[in-house]
C-alpha cells in the first residue's frame, strides 16, 4: 500500500539511493542529506532543493548523478567543491546541492552551519523505500545541537555567535526562516542580530534583495519586516528610513510617517486576503497577475508590497512648515529616484 505522505519524496528518496550507489562504486563512503533538507522533511514539506554533503570527490559525484538522472550538471565553486544539479519534473525542478565537508567529518560539517535547526543529517545509506512508505519516525538523524527539539519547540536558534560574523546574510535569513516557517528567535540569537546589524553592509545587494523578497512572501509580511526594524536589520538595507521616522504628517493623519508605511503594506496584504470581498468578479484575475514573476524568485505581489513600504520615502527631503502645518512639495519624483 502507498503511503501518501511517500508520494512527494518518492522521487528524492529514489534519487537519495542513486547517489549512495554512485559513492560505493567509488569505493567511498558516508553521504549525508543535511540542512534544510533534514528540516524539511521533519515539518513534512514539498522538497525542491536538496542539500547533499561528502567528505571528498563532491563534484565527480555530481556530474555523475547528473548523467544518471540526465540532469543539468553545474560548478557553483570549484575551491570549495560545490556543484548543482537541476532535473525538470514537468513545470517544476528538483534541485540537488553537493558540497565537500566543512571540516573533517559530518560533526565538523554541521558545526559550521548557522542554526540549530539547519544542523542536522541524515546518513544516505539510512533511508529505506518499504512498499513505498516513507516512516519519519524510523530515520536515524544526525543532531548535535537539538535542531529536532527546537523545531519541534518553533524556535530559531543560532548556534554560535560566529555563525552570524562568517556570513552576516545569515541574520536576514533568520526572520526569512521566521516568516516561512512561523518560527520565533529566541533572545539570545535576537541580541546578537541587534550586535552584529551593521556588518549586513558588508553583504552583496543581490544575495540581500533575494532574502528580502523571500520575507515579502510571507502573507504576514508587514510583521517581519516591523522586526527587521526592531533588529536593527532595515536601516542597513534601506537608509532612507531613518529619517521617515517619528516624522508627523500633520491632522490629516493618524500615524507619522514610518509607522504610515508600515501599516500601509498591513492593509495590502489585509485587501489581497480578502480580494473576493472587494472585487469579486476580478478577484482570480488579480491573483494570476499578482503570481506573475518579474524576475527569478520575485513575483508581481512581494514587489506590490516593497512599492508599498518605500512609497513616502520622499517626504522627509520635501517637508516645510506654514502656520504651524506641516506640508510637501510635489515628491513623486524623488520617491521614484530613491526606488531606482
Amino acid at each position: 500500500m502507498v503511503s501518501l505522505s511517500a508520494l512527494p519524496y518518492l522521487s528524492i528518496i529514489i534519487s537519495l539511493k542513486i547517489i549512495e550507489k554512485i559513492y560505493l562504486g567509488m569505493n567511498r563512503s558516508g553521504s549525508y542529506l543535511v540542512g534544510g533538507s533534514v528540516r524539511d522533511i521533519l515539518l513534512r514539506r514539498p522538497l525542491r532543493d536538496i542539500d547533499i554533503s561528502v567528505p571528498s570527490d563532491s563534484l565527480e559525484i555530481a556530474k555523475r548523478f547528473a548523467d544518471k538522472i540526465k540532469g543539468s550538471f553545474f560548478v557553483m565553486s570549484e575551491e570549495e567543491g560545490v556543484a548543482r544539479v537541476v532535473k525538470k519534473e514537468g513545470r517544476k525542478a528538483l534541485q540537488f546541492d553537493f558540497a565537500r565537508f566543512k571540516g573533517k567529518d559530518i560533526l565538523e560539517d554541521l558545526s559550521n552551519r548557522d542554526f540549530t535547526i539547519n544542523a542536522m543529517a541524515i546518513n544516505i545509506s539510512k533511508f529505506r523505500i518499504s512498499d513505498f512508505g516513507f516512516r519519519i519516525s524510523s530515520i536515524e538523524i544526525i543532531d548535535p545541537y537539538n535542531g529536532r527539539k527546537d523545531l519541534n519547540d518553533k524556535i530559531i536558534r543560532v548556534i554560535k555567535p560566529d555563525a552570524l560574523k562568517d556570513d552576516p546574510l545569515r541574520m536576514l535569513r533568520a526572520i526569512r526562516l521566521a516568516s516561512d516557517l512561523e518560527l520565533k528567535i529566541e533572545d539570545k540569537t535576537i541580541e546578537y542580530i541587534k550586535g552584529l546589524a551593521p556588518s549586513l553592509g558588508s553583504v552583496s545587494s543581490e544575495r540581500v534583495r533575494d532574502e528580502l523578497f523571500r520575507i515579502f512572501k510571507s502573507n504576514r509580511s508587514h510583521y517581519y519586516i516591523s522586526l527587521l526594524d526592531e533588529y536593527r536589520l532595515l536601516d542597513v538595507i534601506i537608509p532612507e528610513i531613518r529619517e521617515m521616522k517619528g516624522l508627523k504628517q500633520g491632522s490629516y493623519h493618524v500615524y507619522e510617517l514610518w509607522t504610515h508605511s508600515l501599516k500601509t503594506v498591513e492593509y495590502l496584504e489585509d485587501v489581497i486576503k480578502n480580494i473576493k470581498l472587494y472585487l469579486p468578479e476580478y478577484t482570480d484575475r488579480i491573483k494570476r497577475h499578482l503570481r506573475l514573476e518579474i524576475e527569478q524568485g520575485i513575483d508581481r505581489l512581494s514587489l506590490l508590497k516593497f512599492a508599498a513600504l518605500l512609497h513616502d520615502t520622499g517626504k522627509p527631503s520635501t517637508i516645510k512648515t506654514e502656520c504651524a502645518q506641516d506640508y510637501r512639495k510635489p515628491y513623486e519624483a524623488i520617491v521614484s529616484y530613491t526606488v531606482i
